[in-house]
């Protein structure tokens, strides 16, 4: 089911319930915080599906401003959105029950604010090729060249980082599918994955499309300038269990990064998963959504 809240200042923030209509009737409540970029749909034909088997659970995908259906917020910081995502709470969660959070990809540094930010309604975080600090000396090691140069860029300058992804959209828009699969050419995990997945591949294709035809392209590039500057919180600093999975052979969120993210962290557990890359999230659902009902670290 399709919904957008209205936020104190006005603004709609999109998002989508898969699992009981209501949240009276789900024991156990996800909230799902996206890479970048994406909108509410960023969930496989085959997830939905193994979600519709768990009638104790209800996952919402979130946007985040600027994505989707939502209002964009001018300038808006990872800790930002941990106020947003608060409200959502306030709103749509019956009687204070906590929740868990999955941050994937881009959506980890989010789901990692919401940790240090909001800790009193989280039972536990599970981030999965999360994004790290690029304060983090490794960062890089192992990133594909390509990516390693738009981190680079992106940290100098939130401008030039927009005139880039804008070049892109006019060929995505042409071939969205086509698009995706030469994005992941170079890492052979991810490219065959796609190739064997196209429940997957449509929902990156979709997803994305989406936000093209919107001009969310600029979102996009503003999330990238975030992600290579100062996050505004230190990792020591989370108190809320975090669970870290990260692909052995990822080059675009590197296994340093999950490695920074866990060492950082007190309460923290950390999974590899062998001969895999960037598209764990959608390989290893099931086992990471049994891990969000899990707060023994």
């Amino acid at each position: 089911m399709e919904c957008t809240v209205e936020l104190d200042d006005k603004r709609k923030l999109g998002y989508k319930n898969f699992g009981p209509s209501s949240l009276d009737e789900a024991a156990h409540i996800v909230f799902y915080l996206s890479g970048t970029p994406s909108t509410r749909n960023y969930l496989s034909k085959r997830q939905m599906e193994q979600l519709s088997s768990k009638s104790d659970t209800c996952l919402l995908v979130i946007e985040r401003p600027g994505f989707g259906i939502s209002d964009s917020k001018q300038r808006r910081t990872l800790l930002d959105y941990a106020d947003d995502v608060q409200l959502l709470y306030t709103k749509v969660v019956p009687h204070g029950k906590k929740i868990s959070l999955i941050g994937y990809s881009g959506g980890g540094p989010f789901a990692l604010a919401c940790a240090f930010k909001i800790p009193e309604i989280l039972n536990n975080v599970v981030v999965v090729c999360s994004l790290g600090p690029r304060s983090d000396k490794n960062s890089t090691t192992g990133m594909y060249w390509f990516n390693k140069v738009g981190y680079f860029i992106a940290y100098q300058s939130s401008w030039l980082i927009e005139k880039a992804v804008g070049m892109d959209v006019a060929t995505f828009l042409a071939n969205p599918k086509k698009k995706v699969l030469d994005d992941y050419k170079h890492n052979k995990a991810d490219h065959d994955y796609l190739v064997n997945n196209d429940d997957v591949l449509e929902m990156f294709a979709m997803s994305t499309k989406e936000c093209y035809e919107k001009n969310q392209h600029v979102t996009e590039a503003w999330e990238y300038h975030l992600f290579a500057s100062d996050w505004g919180f230190n990792l020591e600093e989370i108190n809320v269990p975090v669970q870290v999975f990260y692909g052995e052979k990822d080059t675009a969120c590197t296994p340093s990064m999950s490695i920074c993210i866990a060492s950082k962290i007190k309460k923290s557990s950390i999974h590899c998963i062998n001969d895999q890359a960037h598209m764990v999230f959608f390989d290893q659902f099931e086992r990471i959504l049994q891990t969000t009902k899990d707060t023994s670290i």
